[in-house]
């Protein structure tokens, strides 16, 4: 700062972001240096200068006495980070200037990037020149303004009496492996931030009441899903619709109840029966909807997790975007650092085996999808909120090679034995097969091999490649109306899609 720059601040007042003070701690109020820090932090930033004394309308450049510029910054500093909870984020910058004989100190705050900002306990903001502490509503402001972490907030209408400690014990025992009593209970809940002290008080935090409160939603209404389901996608009614409340363990078991009476099943042969399996793995959707509700942002009042089947179609979409600098790219490439706004949510599901460790999900739902035979799911990234969509699809029947996908209008009305298989395992190898390659694997004769291709060719699975049957060079092949290969996505599913539904 240069001469002009600091005579300018002295021709201002005392205002929400420029205060000026004689000497560190020389007041009335030992701890206003600390409070004002604070408070720009939570407001809008500012300048604290000291060796200047305002005496109503006039400002007096006074110095430090005796005091060293050095010796400020220190026991300063000090101050901050003994007294300052969470630690300023970037850190005040500290600059050291003299005007004529006397030495002056600028400390220089920003708008901190992780409120609130407390002063021994307390949230303090910036209201004129005055640092005033902070109500519930500005407290709660402040939480949302910083979209880094969100579970760990108090939730200052509740109580302990709010959490089910009988649930509580019951659960943390079987993560601790060992039993817990007393008093130790409610230190094990403040450790996890289960708990949170607020003004010497006992609260349960946004974490706390998601996961372990009598009835979570009296205090957080946005944390329900909505579900629902229609076997006709271009349908207007809706064959059925729910609501999930309760905890999140409870809302798990009630979305996978929901998700295994509506999702549409497909035939598949598997050895040589036929059996029905979901159009899309259970497993992949219930990755979905655990991360929605561990990632989803829990200050959005207005929103709440939706869940959709429509046909072969379903749709997981929650609150909140991705945060900051995370993009769906750089987590399937692996190289990031995993990112949540709910870090104590996720670390429970984590280590009571609901979610494997973070930063895996994505790749995992994709992993399920592949081996199910499905496109992968189109990840839908927004400001405002984050989307996954899964297609489901007639499935191939064997393994290996490039698939012969066959309609279940078809396998349905059909009785595949091991032979049948034993061919079209070879077609979706080679691409094609001759009678005579099937003779050979299943020795029989020519024409018992002639019977089968032609059950395969009425049922319209495979067609011959020469119009004449006695053409010697004839053989067979997936038939034209079947999808030999699964179809590209005209779109890069990573990319920004707009909603489906």
């Amino acid at each position: 700062m240069n001469l002009d720059e600091f005579n300018s601040l002295l021709d201002d007042f005392e205002n929400d972001d420029l205060e000026f003070r004689a000497a560190l701690g020389m007041n009335e109020d030992k701890d206003r240096d600390i409070k004002t820090i604070v408070a720009f932090y939570n407001t809008r930033g500012g300048k604290i200068i000291f060796g200047v004394q305002e005496d109503g309308h006039e400002r007096k450049v006074v110095g430090l006495g005796e005091m060293l510029p050095q010796t400020l910054e220190s026991n300063l500093v000090n101050k901050i980070r003994g007294r300052c909870n969470p630690e300023p984020n970037p850190f005040p910058k500290i600059e050291f200037f003299k005007d004529g004989g006397h030495h002056i100190v600028i400390v220089h705050c920003e708008r901190g990037d992780s409120p609130p900002y407390k002063a021994n306990g307390k949230v303090y903001i910036r209201r004129g020149s005055n640092n005033v502490e902070a109500n519930e509503e500005e407290i709660a402001e402040l939480y949302r303004r910083n979209s880094q972490v969100c579970d760990n907030r108090p939730v200052t209408n509740s109580t302990i009496e709010d959490l089910d400690l009988e649930f509580i014990k019951v659960t943390l025992e079987k993560r601790e492996r060992s039993q817990i009593i007393g008093d130790d209970l409610i230190k094990l809940l403040c450790r996890m931030k289960i708990l949170t002290n607020t003004n010497g008080e006992s609260k349960p935090t946004i974490a706390g009441l998601l996961l372990f409160g009598k009835t979570p939603q009296d205090f957080l209404p946005n944390s329900r899903i909505r579900a629902e389901a229609k076997s006709d996608p271009d349908s207007t009614d809706w064959d059925d619709i729910a609501e999930f409340s309760g905890n999140i363990f409870e809302q798990i078991k009630d979305f996978e109840s929901f998700v295994r009476r509506n999702i549409k099943v497909s035939a598949k042969v598997v050895g040589f029966e036929r059996t029905e399996i979901p159009d899309i793995p259970i497993e992949a959707i219930r990755e979905a909807v655990i991360n929605a509700i561990t990632h989803r942002d829990y200050s959005d009042s207005g929103s709440e997790i939706q869940l959709k089947i429509h046909g072969k179609k379903v749709m997981i979409q929650n609150p909140g975007g991705l945060i900051a600098p995370l993009t769906v790219e750089t987590i399937l490439s692996g190289d990031f650092i995993p990112k949540t706004r709910n870090p104590i949510i996720a670390d429970l599901l984590v280590q009571l085996g609901y979610m494997d460790k973070r930063g895996t999900g994505l790749k995992r739902m994709i992993h399920l999808c592949g081996e199910a035979g499905l496109k992968e799911p189109e990840f839908g990234e927004f400001p405002d909120r984050f989307q996954v969509i899964f297609n489901g699809g007639d499935k191939s029947i064997v393994d290996g090679g490039e698939k012969i996908i066959i309609p279940d209008s078809i396998l349905k009305n059909i009785k595949l034995d091991t032979e049948h298989k034993k061919i079209l395992k070879v077609v979706e190898k080679e691409k094609e097969i001759n009678s005579t390659k099937c003779q050979e694997i299943l020795g029989k004769s020519k024409p018992y091999a002639l019977r089968k291709l032609n059950e395969l060719i009425s049922w319209g699975i495979l067609q011959s490649s020469s119009s004449s049957k006695n053409d010697p060079n004839n053989s067979y092949i997936p038939h034209k109306n079947l999808s030999a290969k699964e179809e590209k996505l005209s779109t890069n599913p990573h990319k920004e899609q707009s909603t489906l539904f």
